[in-house]
């Protein structure tokens, strides 16, 4: 049986609402910066079943990329659809809920729908981008939402921003999508480390996304063996590392990354991801990295 974890769908009206139609893809830009691309795939169920049973894959985690830095209403329409489509399609694709999480400065109402997801619509967690609304993932204002997540006992899924903030450097090029990203998730990682978030919620389950940014090949800079040029922790930082999880998507099936995170990380660590339909939209080709991983 293969779950893959890494899944992008949009409500049809969402997806129309941006431009996208049948058989004709678009690329959402913000300003001149490339923010997401929308195509069919991501809104015809039909599709992404034929997809599936192609590549062998039983259940797809699905997320919702237009729920990320949305106010509540965005993020309550999405859910209600993930969950009506959890419905339909049993056992087949599992939703993740999206959560205003950082929208204002107080996290009640990103409790309060993870909540309602979770408890009501029975969706399976909860994703989250690695900056929400540019905050770093260590912020003290999202320590209530960690503990509420943690006693609920469901995962968080974080996917890099779509166009993470702080790295004005990337703005041509298209560096934005093409190392931003990974920049962004390894960030994200080192800040909920070094800033204690796993420290204080030990039983928190994260996902993060693209091989954590690739941070395979970074740790013997982060936690050099005779240097501390960052605080010092409990324990070593690959240690930390490996309580976290992270999925096989974002090098479009890359063998060097995964095996660097297979050798460095560990397969306990490793969730099968295809980043389906932006990698990925053939279930020939999704099969194929199948193919090669196993």
């Amino acid at each position: 049986m293969i779950i893959d974890v890494h899944n992008h769908y949009i409500p049809e009206e969402m997806a129309r609402a941006l431009g996208a139609e049948i058989g004709k893809p678009i690329t959402v830009m913000e300003g001149n910066i490339p923010k997401r691309k929308v195509h069919d795939c991501q809104f015809i169920v039909e599709k992404r079943l034929t997809a599936m049973e192609k590549a062998g894959i039983s259940a797809q985690l699905v997320s919702c990329t237009t729920g990320w830095n949305a106010p509540i209403e965005t993020c309550q329409l999405i859910n209600d659809h993930l969950s009506y489509l959890q419905h339909q399609y049993q056992g087949r694709l599992i939703g993740l809920a999206d959560v205003p999480l950082g929208v204002s400065h107080s996290d009640r109402e990103a409790i309060e729908e993870l909540h309602r997801a979770v408890g009501r619509l029975k969706l399976a967690g909860v994703s989250i981008p690695a900056q929400p609304f540019g905050i770093p993932m260590d912020d003290r204002k999202f320590r209530s939402f960690y503990r509420e997540v943690e006693s609920l006992h469901v995962g968080v899924f974080i996917h890099p921003s779509p166009i993470p903030e702080g790295f004005d450097a990337l703005a041509k090029y298209d560096l934005h999508r093409i190392v931003g990203r990974e920049f962004d998730l390894v960030t994200a990682i080192c800040r909920i480390i070094f800033g204690g978030v796993i420290d204080q919620f030990p039983q928190l389950k994260l996902l993060f996304s693209h091989f954590g940014g690739g941070i395979s090949g970074l740790l013997e800079r982060i936690n050099p063996r005779g240097k501390r040029w960052q605080k010092t922790l409990p324990q070593d930082f690959i240690q930390y590392a490996k309580q976290l999880y992270f999925d096989t998507a974002g090098f479009s099936g890359g063998m060097n990354a995964f095996r660097l995170a297979y050798e460095v990380l560990g397969p306990s660590q490793l969730l099968f991801g295809s980043d389906y339909p932006q990698d990925f939209v053939e279930g020939e080709d999704i099969s194929a990295y199948i193919d090669d991983i196993k």
